[in-house]
């Protein structure tokens, strides 16, 4: 057994520590314009706006620096694009801690041109800055902005104001797909914490305990409702917990930038997998299973939570790497990614539970339990061992190391991949694997 509430206490603590340090996450704002230079001669306006102690750099980087700012502008019709986007203030070359010599920065405010020539009279022009921010302690990840800029006869001349909330709200529109995106990935994570073998056993089991007794039909309903309820409440409140104690945005920089949380979540990564390989079991202490299982005896629909109280924790064993995952994922980015999604995941977990226990009966088309659930577990652990090589992509790119290069990253994820495949073809047996007689077209 692991000790995973302190795991996770000194886990907390070292990263409450690291946030402290941390001053930015993004500290620069864009503002897009135009210029009319002449008949047909446009020139795009692109300014940064930067926080007090923060530099972006510049369009030149030597060989083995930062990412420099970059800004594509797409080909389309309605007008021409000349030549490259260039930099109209001058850069200041200072010597960056973060990466140990002399490089060339922006501070305070820097702008860029892109010359266009048009070819009808009205158009709009669109593009992606891609930047990366740092101060003398931190480092934001590169990150694109998509711009629109509008020209001709709509706009009435140079509107900067105007231009600054389109491309605001092409902000807006971005996070909120990114939020629903990562809500359908943590449903996935959900469904995919059912078929686990510690789990799926489970749903005939709560079956029965909703369809016991004489109690009329719509009370058991009630009560199964009940139950599904509470699994999304506590899993939703999990979620809360996180993005109350995250600590704004300079946490999520830290966790995304800093080496240590990276390592952390690295190591964290490796033994969820292992965990799912079969070399040992994360489990919660059996005190808390028995305390609350002991509620579920007194009935009512008080008991109805309990029972899904009781189904959280002895599930906890397999799921508890999952929600790992997504609860390191979500914290790294936005400050509502915790909540939303730990109520995705809850929401697909208590679903079947839900629907089997009001329509028992559907009971008879469910596949039997057996190896094919620790098949499914198995291949979350390659997964997630896959997945970990992110932390350390992130600090071989932050603090410039080149030695996990994209071709090393490649390589790796091959090894795993095929692993991966050896192990579905009967090739690889771990501990707690079934005989494998045959090989079936699912698997």
């Amino acid at each position: 057994m692991i000790m995973l509430r302190k795991v996770q206490t000194f886990t907390v603590f070292i990263l409450f520590t690291l946030s402290t340090q941390a001053q930015i996450y993004d500290p620069v704002t864009w503002d897009f314009a135009f210029e009319k230079t002449g008949e047909k001669q446009y020139e795009l306006i692109i300014t940064a706006l930067i926080e007090k102690n923060s530099h972006i750099y510049s369009m030149v980087i030597p060989e083995g620096g930062p990412i420099p700012t970059s800004i594509s502008i797409d080909t389309t019709i309605g007008y021409t694009i000349e030549g490259k986007a260039y930099e109209v203030t001058k850069p200041e070359e200072i010597f960056d801690e973060a990466f140990g010599f002399k490089i060339s920065t922006f501070s305070n405010k820097a702008e860029f041109r892109q010359k266009i020539t048009a070819v009808s009279s009205s158009f709009t022009v669109r593009g992606v800055v891609n930047y990366m921010a740092c101060n003398n302690v931190t480092c934001s990840p590169p990150k694109d902005v998509e711009f629109e800029i509008l020209i001709g006869e709509r706009t009435g001349g140079s509107s900067s104001s105007t231009l600054t909330r389109t491309a605001e709200a092409t902000e807006v529109q971005k996070a909120g797909s990114g939020l629903l995106k990562f809500f359908l990935i943590s449903m996935l994570a959900g469904f995919a914490g059912i078929l686990t073998p510690c789990v799926f056993p489970m749903i005939p089991m709560t079956v029965a305990f909703f369809s016991q007794g004489s109690e009329k039909r719509s009370k058991a309903v009630f009560k199964a409702v009940i139950f599904g309820f509470s699994i999304v409440l506590i899993y939703s409140l999990l979620g809360i917990i996180v993005s109350l104690t995250s600590a704004g945005a300079g946490f999520a920089n830290t966790l995304s930038t800093h080496w240590i949380p990276n390592i952390i979540f690295f190591t964290l990564f490796i033994v969820f997998a292992l965990s799912f390989f079969g070399a040992f079991e994360i489990v919660l202490p059996n005190r808390w299973v028995t305390g609350v299982d002991s509620k579920v005896d007194k009935g009512g629909m008080l008991a109805a939570f309990f029972m899904g109280l009781t189904a959280v924790i002895i599930s906890f064993s397999c799921t508890g790497p999952i929600i790992g995952v997504l609860l390191v994922e979500a914290a790294s980015g936005d400050v509502l990614r915790p909540t939303i999604g730990m109520f995705g995941f809850g929401l697909a977990f208590a679903l079947p539970f839900t629907i089997f226990a009001l329509f028992p009966s559907i009971m008879n088309r469910m596949p039997k339990s057996g190896g094919w659930l620790n098949s499914v577990k198995v291949m979350l652990a390659f997964l997630m061992l896959a997945f970990s090589l992110k932390f350390l992509m992130t600090i071989d790119s932050v603090y410039s190391l080149k030695i996990l290069t994209r071709d090393i990253y490649l390589a790796i994820w091959i090894v795993i991949f095929s692993l991966a495949g050896l192990y579905l073809m009967g090739k690889i047996k771990f501990s707690n694997d079934s005989d494998l007689p045959y090989i079936g077209t699912f698997r």
